[in-house]
């Protein structure tokens, strides 16, 4: 890590010092601090501003915040300058909310007029880093242009850093400052390293064609006069990105990078070549000519390095991603498809074979790795032979690889499962004797291997090795380890290892919100071990024992939120994923309920009357008909709570999407069985199962495979229109009791979320004490302005990218001003107002604007929700409430107005 990135970081890890302060709070404190005598409590304050923005990056605070910033560097010293750029530097991003640009601008750039030469240069260090919202100020460009003539080195490297910022910012200036840059350049009086740094401001001078081919003479000559490794380093790297500005200049500058990959003796120009070819081939791969391909191709052959022969498969893997560089193999490659197969396997049995357990080694086999898994999964035919490599090699050679070869194992066993039951002998003998090592060689390897057992059992019963096996296991690891042996136990529908594993946790943790965690899936483990047991016990006891259980976990859940004093440890998701799957098993038991009932239940003597006056053949067999539909109604009201809950998780990973669409399917498909049975079907659809289930993991082909199962039992029944007779009520039964006992896997995003979006909103006006309303008269308009701010954790955009926020505005009325007044509720309602904005830098705004016909107190709720990259809308349940209360004009105070006009 430089210096720099080391200083960087440690500026944002200062805190405000007040926790949970609003945003005026915090400004105000650190105005405090601004205007503090001693310099020690000013540079405090200075340096907490990045962290402030970070927190409440709206535009009013940002704009207050830089013009006082602006002041400290009007009459302030060096030292407070120098970090006032600082703060400049890290707050990029906030530059364009900004409003008051001219007097931010004025009252920095007084300084440049400083007999000073180092206040000069803190001067354009700042008005180069806020470059991009003052591009084509004439003024600054003037001063830049002047400083670069300065005596004073500190000044003259200062006015190079605002030109390589106004450069990249201003195509008039890039044309202006050409010259001068070129002529110092070539300058004998102009420092060695000072030409280093004047070099990159080169790249930007691609705005027309004859400056660019100025510049490329330029660079080109300076190869030759400048061997130096420094010279060559970044000059290449000027010239890299100068094509891939321009596009046209792609072709010669590969050939030139590729000559020097292939012939300089010096091995930091080799890989700096390669790094710039890596560059040209993700912006314009499809410039590269088929001899430069075959030119890298014959380096990577002719050179002994590995790390060399590395950078060029990492380029020659984006090439292979451009669709004008595979139509050209595409032909050879299904010709010799099979040739290429067995190239990978000698490949990855050379890998198996090597001693070499460093880092680099590691590397090289996960990429192979990684192609294989991808193999697989556009061939699904290759599994079996590739789980048998691998797996022989995971067994039989036990090495620092075992990690990696045991999730290429767990990748490619969930699509092929039956392939891995093979090895379930030696894979039980593998855990028993790494079970008993003390160190933490195999903690991340035992759950690894447990899982490739669930996946090889998904489906069946637990076996008593599997049971015994796991429980050695258990019993010889942390605590971390045994709870992702039972998370993996829940994927994959072992409930029962699950249990036992939990139940054995949910007392030994440090915090009460995860007991309480570990509490609520010990229930559902118990709940679905209940149904897949294979007692005695009635269908219906089965799913009544389920239904309490889940009940109990869901009540654990509820408690783990109130307990968890953090927002990070909300589970709204596993709550309501938890809900519905109760409410989908009490709809399976009323419905197994109605149909015990149909032989207890005989229709009433008056059922044909019933019939004539309904025109509903079905109404003859009584009551059952009227519980069928309502059941039918329920089981619709569950899979529409499905959807609800897809739209909502935004983060969740591609799998865990397919698990709750496969649940939805489940109860739709259950809805338009009973309405086939209960209604007349001629004018009844049904269920079409969706493509991506058909062609899903795992674990959702385990639990759609009882759908299929089901669907064949209602093809086998004659459903006759207007007749409802025992056949049908037993083959309804079975469908039921299939779905229901459908082996349940839970997904990943309920364990765990690899992507982390959310969105805070700030509404204005807000009223100055918080209980209090908004008031406003009923003849005039409000102005409602939301202002937010998208927030990403470690991975953003891992699995879909946020294009846009939707805003919606609704409005009630709670209270009438005048009581003894009818109205109409609809004469008082605002219509809902909706907006779509696009975040700029993960920040948006919106305004609206609203007119009150009634007077009376109103609540006005905007809420928020998610647009991706398809236009798919995500309800991430994220609003703001506002209350406002409405004042009726009298008719003495509209005679005032009207006299006083």
């Amino acid at each position: 890590m430089s210096a720099s990135t080391l200083r960087f970081c440690t500026l944002n890890e200062s805190t405000l010092g007040e926790p949970e302060q609003d945003a005026n709070s915090a400004l105000t404190e650190l105005d405090k601090g601004l205007r503090s005598n001693k310099i020690g409590e000013q540079c405090e304050a200075i340096v907490r501003f990045p962290k402030l923005f970070e927190k409440y990056p709206f535009p009013i605070l940002i704009n207050s915040s830089f013009l006082k910033l602006a002041d400290v560097f009007r009459v302030g010293n060096n030292f407070l300058r120098l970090w006032i750029v600082r703060v400049c530097q890290q707050s990029e991003k906030h530059f364009d909310k900004i409003i008051n640009v001219d007097e931010f601008v004025r009252r920095v750039f007084s300084v440049i007029h400083s007999n000073d030469p180092v206040a000069r240069a803190l001067t354009l260090r700042t008005l180069g880093s806020v470059a991009g919202i003052i591009p084509e100020r004439q003024n600054v460009h003037h001063n830049i242009r002047s400083c670069l003539d300065s005596h004073n080195l500190v000044e003259v490297e200062a006015a190079i850093f605002a030109a390589v910022q106004f450069a990249a910012q201003s195509k008039s200036f890039a044309v202006s400052v050409c010259n001068k840059i070129s002529d110092m350049i070539q300058g004998l009086t102009t420092p060695v390293h000072m030409k280093l740094q004047l070099i990159p401001i080169l790249q930007h001078m691609h705005h027309d064609t004859a400056t660019s081919a100025m510049v490329g003479s330029l660079c080109t000559d300076l190869l030759t006069k400048y061997p130096a490794q420094d010279f060559v380093l970044v000059t290449l790297k000027t010239l890299t990105q100068l094509a891939a500005a321009t596009l046209v200049d792609i072709p010669e500058q590969v050939k030139l990078l590729v000559k020097y990959a292939a012939q300089e003796p010096r091995w930091i120009i080799r890989t700096g070549a390669l790094s710039g070819l890596y560059t040209l081939a993700k912006h314009g791969s499809h410039y590269w000519s088929d001899d430069a391909i075959s030119d890298l191709i014959i380096v990577a052959g002719s050179t002994d390095s590995e790390k060399l022969m590395e950078y060029i498969f990492d380029i020659l893997i984006i090439l292979t991603k451009s669709a004008a560089v595979c139509q050209i193999y595409n032909e050879e490659l299904y010709e010799n498809s099979e040739k290429h197969v067995n190239c990978v396997e000698s490949y990855l049995l050379f890998l198996s074979c090597n001693n070499n357990e460093d880092k680099y080694s590691m590397n090289i086999l996960k990429l192979a790795l990684q192609n294989v898994v991808a193999l697989c999964y556009a061939r699904k035919q290759l599994c079996s032979r590739f789980i048998n490599l691998i797996a022989t090699s995971l067994l039989q050679n036990p090495s620092t690889f075992s990690l990696l070869w045991c999730k290429a194992l767990c990748a490619i066993g969930n699509l092929e499962p039956t392939a891995l039951r093979t090895f379930n002998d030696e894979i039980y003998l593998f855990l028993r004797k790494i079970s008993n090592k003390s160190t933490d060689d195999y903690a991340e390897t035992k759950p690894m291997l447990c899982t490739l057992l669930f996946q090889s059992s998904a489906g069946f019963e637990e076996s008593d090795e599997m049971r015994n096996t796991v429980d050695i296991v258990v019993e010889n690891s942390n605590l971390w380890t045994c709870y992702k042996i039972a998370r993996s136990a829940a994927r994959y529908g072992q409930f029962g290892v699950c249990n036992r594993i939990i139940s054995n946790l949910r007392d030994r943790v440090s915090s009460e919100h995860l007991h309480f965690w570990l509490a609520a899936l010990q229930e559902v483990s118990i709940g679905e071990a209940c149904l897949q047991s294979t007692d005695s016990d009635k269908l219906f006891n089965r799913i009544s024992n389920s239904i309490t259980n889940y009940c109990k976990a869901t009540s654990s859940l509820k408690v783990h939120i109130r307990a968890a004093s953090i927002p990070a440890f909300s589970l709204t998701f596993q709550t309501e994923y938890t809900r519905i799957r109760c409410e989908m098993l009490q709809c399976f038991s009323l419905l197994v309920a109605t149909c015990n009932c149909f032989c207890l239940l005989p229709p009433p003597a008056i059922a044909s009357t019933i019939v004539q006056n309904t025109r509903d053949d079905l109404q003859r067999y009584g009551q059952i008909t009227n519980q069928l539909r309502k059941r039918a109604r329920e089981l619709k009201a569950c899979s529409e709570k499905y959807w609800k809950l897809y739209q909502t998780a935004f983060d969740a990973d591609p799998i865990s999407l397919l698990n709750i669409k496969a649940l939805q399917y489940m109860c739709a498909f259950m809805a338009n069985s009973v309405e086939l049975t209960a209604f007349s079907n001629s004018h009844i659809e049904e269920t079409i199962l969706n493509f991506e289930l058909e062609e899903g993991s795992l674990e959702i082909q385990l639990m759609i495979n009882s759908c299929k199962t089901a669907a064949e039992l209602k093809q086998s029944m004659n459903l006759a229109p207007k007749i409802l007779t025992h056949e049908h009520i037993k083959c309804l039964k079975k469908q039921a009791k299939t779905i229901i006992l459908a082996p349940m896997c839970y997904p990943r995003y309920f364990f765990q979320a690899l992507q982390s979006t959310s969105v805070t909103l700030a509404v204005s006006p807000q009223p100055r004490i918080s209980s209090e309303h908004i008031s406003v008269t009923n003849n005039t308009h409000l102005t409602v302005k939301v202002e937010g701010v998208l927030l990403h954790g470690n991975n953003p955009n891992m699995f879909r990218k946020t294009s846009g926020i939707v805003l919606t505005l609704t409005s009630q009325i709670t209270a009438r001003a005048n009581a003894s007044h009818e109205f109409k509720m609809n004469d008082a309602a605002l219509p809902m107002l909706t907006q779509t904005v696009k975040p700029h830098r993960d920040f948006f705004r919106a305004e609206f604007l609203l007119g009150f016909s009634i007077g009376g107190q109103y609540q006005v709720i905007v809420e928020a929700a998610i647009t991706d990259d398809t236009g798919f809308i995500w309800e991430i349940g994220v609003k703001s409430i506002l209350n406002i209360k409405v004042h009726e004009e009298t008719q003495t105070s509209r005679t005032r107005t009207t006299n006083v006009t």
